[in-house]
């Protein structure tokens, strides 16, 4: 039957039917709590969406469950494997931009390996666990682990990577969550809840296949979870102990191979840090990885890095598009004048963005170091060294100079 054909068929189907009543019969149909809880988790329906969607069907005279006898199912079943409590923040103050601690709620699951036992064992029922054709061995089975900020909550997620969409939502589980950022001070907070969990889902087996672990997530939070002091440090790449100077020259290039990063190698590194407590000198490695998970087995951040080139590319355009237009400017210029003011104006366009990327790379560098001087308080419990404080302060009168150059040049405009 060809698609056209078929078409036709449902048209003149649904013809005959006046409505879904007709379709149900006289006694229509009832759905169970089970049901409708499993009908909200799906759909992502929050409670007023499926009062909503209770009411439309009861039109239909399609019988739904009491709310209240779901609400209850709903409790029942979080009860038992949800964790909920308070715990110190770092939170930053609207008015102030001061950064402050307060209490904030933390939620995470009860049991991780039980979670993913039985998302495991779901997906077997139903069919879908793949291998994708040799690529994850047959002896194992593959299990993300990866962190997101968003709409001010970050979220721990796991995800199968033995189903045919991987990073798809409906194969997400978030198995921690709290209000506020991923900064080093919160993850160090929260995710000890968790450490334990991950440690011993690295090492169990599911139907005889060992579980492996990898870590997903945005850059930034990668350097987080590994223990640098962030993407802005001298020593920023995850992978390797290249500086960043020397990212900009090719490999073959460089003056020498650079180092891997391996677990082993962090822990020379942290220790290099724990006795001269400068990031610098220690590869920016500032404190253990929160999960032992090891580096070749991160996800690297396809969607960020992408982004990345391309706003690289956009700006590479804008700037020559910019220098077409002065040669434009140039064809079309009656006087001298009006040619070198289009060549003033051109240069101090391209300096304003040179120093705005500046202070903002310098806003970055700051901000790692009071992480770095946090981090030495909370660890360690030796007081930190004044140096870091002092290398900030240079940063900040650094930074107060390219901004004050310029608002000088916005002035001049």
């Amino acid at each position: 039957m060809s698609l056209g054909q078929e078409a036709v068929q449902w048209r003149d189907e649904l013809s005959m039917n006046n409505s879904l009543q007709d379709i149900l019969g006289p006694s229509g149909i009832t759905i169970c709590p089970e049901e409708l809880l499993e009908l909200k988790s799906v759909f992502g329906f929050s409670w007023k969406k499926l009062r909503r969607l209770k009411s439309w069907l009861r039109e239909r005279q399609i019988r739904t469950a009491d709310e209240g006898r779901v609400r209850n199912l709903h409790e029942e079943i979080i009860r038992d494997n949800l964790i909920g409590e308070y715990v110190p923040m770092q939170v930053t103050c609207e008015s102030s931009r001061n950064v402050e601690i307060q209490q904030a709620p933390l939620v995470y699951v009860k049991d991780v390996k039980s979670l993913v036992y039985e998302m495991l064992n779901e997906y077997e029922q139903l069919d879908e666990l793949t291998w994708h054709n040799g690529s994850i061995p047959e002896e194992e089975v593959w299990v993300k682990v990866g962190g997101d900020k968003g709409g001010g909550t970050f979220k721990l997620m796991v995800q199968l990577a033995n189903v045919g969409r991987p990073n798809s939502l409906h194969n997400t589980r978030v198995i921690l969550l709290f209000p506020g950022n991923d900064s080093p001070y919160n993850l160090q907070v929260a995710l000890k809840s968790v450490q334990a969990q991950i440690e011993e889902l690295s090492h169990s087996h599911w139907r005889e296949k060992k579980i492996r672990l990898f870590v997903f997530g945005d850059y930034e939070y990668l350097t987080r979870m590994y223990g640098l002091s962030g993407p802005s440090g001298r020593h920023c790449c995850l992978h390797c102990s290249v500086t960043r100077q020397d990212m900009a020259i090719p490999p073959a290039e460089r003056k020498a191979p650079q180092q891997a990063r391996t677990l082993e190698s962090l822990d020379i590194s942290l220790s290099k840090f724990k006795q001269h407590s400068i990031a610098k000198e220690a590869f920016n490695v500032i404190r253990p990885p929160f999960f032992q998970i090891p580096i070749d087995q991160v996800c690297p951040p396809g969607l960020h890095i992408s982004l990345g080139l391309f706003l690289k590319h956009f700006n590479s355009m804008s700037e020559r598009c910019h220098g077409i237009d002065v040669k434009i400017m140039e064809k079309l210029a009656v006087r001298g004048e009006e040619l070198s003011h289009a060549r003033t104006a051109y240069k101090q366009a391209m300096r304003k963005f040179s120093l705005q990327n500046k202070a903002k790379e310098l806003e970055e560098e700051i901000d790692d170091l009071i992480q770095q001087h946090t981090m030495v308080a909370l660890l360690y419990d030796t007081e930190p060294p004044a140096t870091i404080l002092e290398m900030a302060d240079e940063k900040r009168k650094e930074k107060r100079e390219v901004v004050i150059f310029h608002d000088m040049m916005r002035a001049m405009k």
